[in-house]
């Protein structure tokens, strides 16, 4: 008895990983660990979105159209196709396996060196679909339409597949301990890592109507640095840091075509923050802490699609 609208998700999922790790306990200054991870995921998917409003006029407008009822001509058996979005997912796979290690080097009781690399392959499978949005037109409806119509309204399956073969990241870390007379304990720091997050591919929409939705989006990667210094002067801690992310293809997402799609940019992010502890009691503890940030997108251009002239 009124206008009422909802979009619903289902899923159905199913994941198995392994890991396994080596991990050494030497006297002596150099120790490791190597190890293996496999993940198997698969899913079924469906995203609708519903009106009855939408639905009231689809059987109602085609006798008002296409139909003269002053004349006594009524259309029996047409309507106009429900727009309802159907986001089907029959099946999507991810297969990831990734080779690790890392050494650890310690000449002395106040240093360490770590370094450790990672090689990743990532191989996805995709079949789904998306019924198409039926231009504004009578179509059959009844017993006799229907296995055409439901054919119709189905759309047809795409199949998928991509493989991120052999990504290699890592990080290189340096810690001192130095003996200073003014701290009771402190620590210096200096790292690098480089990571990585496979691509994937968007959800269906009908090219008939909507045009300029990329079909992927490509991996994302980030080298990031940061130096820091971790301290304990009596009851007080004082932590900071600075660091600097350089992102090659940031996964980003908009709403375009009734959908969620990811696109990829450029992005650089740099910072400090400070961390400060006071126990000037046992019962009495301040925390302050402070941070400042800047970030920039740096080579991107994405069209609207609500202004696709700008």
């Amino acid at each position: 008895d009124g206008i009422f609208s909802y979009d619903q998700s289902d899923l159905l999922a199913e994941q198995t990983s392994f890991e396994v790790r080596l991990s050494s306990d030497f006297d002596g200054p150099w120790n490791g660990t190597v190890g293996y991870y496999s993940l198997d995921y698969q899913n079924e998917a469906d995203y609708y979105v519903f009106s009855n409003s939408l639905d009231y006029n689809s059987a109602v407008l085609p006798t008002l159209l296409f139909g003269n009822p002053a004349a006594g001509v009524v259309l029996d058996g047409l309507a106009l196709g429900a727009p309802y979005f159907h986001s089907d997912t029959d099946l999507f796979e991810l297969e990831s396996s990734g080779l690790f290690g890392e050494a650890y080097w310690t000449p002395t009781e106040d240093f360490t060196l770590t370094l450790g690399l990672r090689s990743t392959t990532d191989e996805k499978f995709l079949r789904d679909r998306t019924p198409p949005l039926l231009a504004l037109g009578p179509v059959p409806v009844g017993a006799n339409a229907a296995p055409t119509m439901d054919a119709f309204l189905q759309g047809t399956y795409r199949e998928l597949d991509v493989k991120f073969d052999n990504e290699i990241t890592g990080r290189l870390v340096a810690d001192w301990k130095p003996q200073l007379d003014f701290t009771d304990d402190t620590l210096l720091y200096a790292s690098y890592s480089r990571g990585y997050k496979s691509g994937g591919f968007n959800p269906p929409v009908d090219p008939a109507v909507i045009s300029g939705v990329p079909l992927s989006f490509e991996p994302e990667q980030i080298d990031a640095f940061e130096i820091g210094t971790k301290n304990t002067i009596g009851p007080i801690q004082a932590n900071i840091a600075a660091f600097y992310y350089d992102y090659q293809g940031l996964q980003v997402g908009k709403i375009q075509a009734r959908t969620s799609i990811n696109e990829n940019v450029d992005a650089e992010i740099w910072g400090l923050e400070g961390e400060f502890l006071w126990a000037p009691t046992e019962n009495l503890l301040l925390n302050l802490t402070a941070s400042y940030l800047s970030t920039e997108v740096t080579e991107f251009s994405s069209e609207d699609p609500r202004d696709p002239t700008a």
